[in-house]
């Protein structure tokens, strides 16, 4: 559920390149994830602090006027680098399972009807060192929990769990830094009330974009429930370039989502 938390004023790109020189450090804040990066020479180290509110939508890029914090929920890394590179890149990134959003309250799609729904998932983030993006961590801004996704313990998958108040009108979708928004085409062709409790996102199988806003979204997805009452498939709606002022920033962590295609919506909706 929803709870109040500190708001960005406006949205911006928290991911890029960014140069931090050797005996500098730098503090970002994307929402309940505080990262500092400190360039020492021949290391970089990285302090991360979790911040308990999941729904905070923060924003710092770049600040050097943070201390680095002390304490024992602190996590801090060191790496080593003969490099004299002061280069850091910050990329956001989708899950790497499938996330499971439960709505808050029942929601259902009328008979021979359809809905469109704006969700939102968590992001990873990634960071890299270096011209040549040496890998230094992919790490969630806040880990969601776990859940099993199924008809059964033996037919699913372990996913993360979610939920949403299955926004219908996009401008009631809180802007957050660590969350893409994805849209959800639902067209029920039976005659019957199409009942919602949970939806399966595909997260290892969809893109990442920024908007003009600086909003991040994945491709939409489209899910029809045919006359006899059963859901077969679901497409995804590859964008373009030409649509739009979309700006791609990462692939699919799943190359080849056949299977987990399979897994994921042998169930989707129910």
């Amino acid at each position: 559920m929803e709870t109040r938390s500190s708001k960005p004023k406006a949205l911006r790109p928290w991911w890029g390149h960014f140069d931090i020189p050797v005996g500098e450090t730098r503090h970002f804040r994307i929402g309940p994830c505080g990262l500092w990066i400190e360039r020492r020479p021949r290391e970089l180290r990285i302090t991360r602090k979790q911040y308990p509110d999941p729904l905070d939508a923060a924003l710092i890029v770049d600040s050097t006027t943070e201390p680095v914090p002390q304490g024992d929920d602190i996590d801090a890394q060191r790496y080593a680098s003969a490099g004299r590179t002061t280069r850091i890149t910050l990329q956001p990134a989708l899950a790497d399972r499938p996330v499971v959003v439960r709505t808050a309250e029942p929601f259902h799609v009328l008979g021979d009807d359809e809905a469109m729904l704006y969700l939102t998932t968590p992001l990873w983030i990634r960071m890299s060192a270096g011209e040549l993006e040496k890998q230094l961590f992919d790490v969630p801004a806040q880990r969601p929990s776990d859940t099993w996704f199924g008809r059964n313990t033996r037919d699913g998958q372990l996913c993360y769990a979610g939920t949403t108040h299955a926004k219908l009108n996009l401008q009631e979708v809180a802007r957050r830094p660590n969350r893409a928004v994805t849209q959800v085409r639902i067209v029920n062709q039976a005659r019957t009330p199409l009942p919602l409790d949970r939806i399966s996102l595909p997260a290892p199988a969809l893109s990442l974009h920024a908007g003009a806003d600086h909003r991040l979204w994945t491709e939409p997805l489209e899910v029809t429930r045919e006359l006899d009452g059963m859901i077969r498939g679901v497409t995804i709606v590859r964008l373009s370039v030409a649509e739009g002022s979309s700006v791609p920033l990462s692939g699919p962590r799943d190359d080849d989502p056949g299977n987990l295609f399979l897994r994921a919506f042998k169930a989707l909706l129910s």
